[in-house]
């Protein structure tokens, strides 16, 4: 693995020895940051795919506000410099979005262009059941209300062992829900008609932070010829780390190679 700045982002890149088949960008969910997607970028690299991992800005070793976004566009910004980058290494380009980060990956695919296809796993496709109330309130007044962060929540994996170290958020702002769950939300909600990326969606039965129907909904609302709901039944929300962690990765391999 080797580990780049780029534009002020902490990115980790996986080469593999042979011809690279494609490259696979995975963005990861709130708090945490890349650290928990090296197995599975292992995994992809010894099947000859280019893997790149990276820090959210305000995330990990990236730079940027502890746990604070000015705006949901600049993580777009950012996920497209790695697009190019992916570009020099292959012309079958996917991204990969974990929680917070399938949202930030299905606005990129929706907005811009020049991507193979979509995963997108245990991420919210509609406003958040319990944040909904806020959606007519002036949210800009708690921008600044700082949310406590749980690893050890028993809701993420089954045996929690997760190491806390110092690049994890002990907190992050409201204002990060504000722009990307409110705002960036607000613009995929209103354009599931315009979703055309090939997509493969994956979620489990027994994820009680990001539903099933999260997945279900945008199946039935994007108008994408190509798009798959895989359903686990085993795994909580973080399935890269949980019980079904292989099947996911062999379920994300023959997708991809089918393209």
């Amino acid at each position: 693995m080797e580990t780049k700045i780029i534009a002020g982002l902490n990115v980790n890149l996986y080469k593999p020895s042979k011809k690279v088949k494609g490259v696979l960008i995975f963005t990861h969910g709130i708090a945490e940051y890349s650290k928990s997607y090296h197995e599975v970028a292992c995994y992809f690299k010894s099947k000859d795919y280019f893997v790149i991992t990276y820090d959210l800005r305000g995330h990990g070793k990236s730079l940027g506000k502890r746990g604070y976004l000015n705006s949901w566009q600049d993580l777009i910004s950012d996920l497209g410099n790695l697009v190019q980058l992916a570009r020099t290494k292959s012309e079958k380009v996917y991204l990969v979005g974990h929680s917070l980060g399938g949202v930030v990956s299905n606005l990129y695919a929706l907005l811009k262009a020049g991507i193979e296809g979509v995963i997108i796993t245990a991420s919210p496709t509609t406003y958040l059941k319990e944040l909904r109330i806020l959606k007519y309130f002036p949210r800009f007044l708690i921008n600044n209300f700082k949310i406590k962060t749980d690893f050890n929540d028993v809701n993420l994996v089954h045996d929690n062992v997760y190491r806390v170290d110092e690049h994890d958020l002990k907190y992050f702002y409201f204002r990060y829900i504000n722009e990307v769950m409110f705002k960036g939300m607000k613009v995929l909600v209103n354009n599931y008609h315009n979703y055309q990326t090939p997509i493969l969606m994956i979620y489990s039965e027994k994820d009680k932070l990001a539903s099933l129907n999260y997945g279900k909904l945008f199946y039935q609302k994007i108008k994408s010829e190509r798009k798959e709901l895989f359903i686990l039944k085993e795994s909580y929300h973080n399935i890269f780390n949980d019980l079904e962690k292989e099947i996911v990765f062999k379920k994300i391999l023959s997708w991809v190679e089918k393209r």
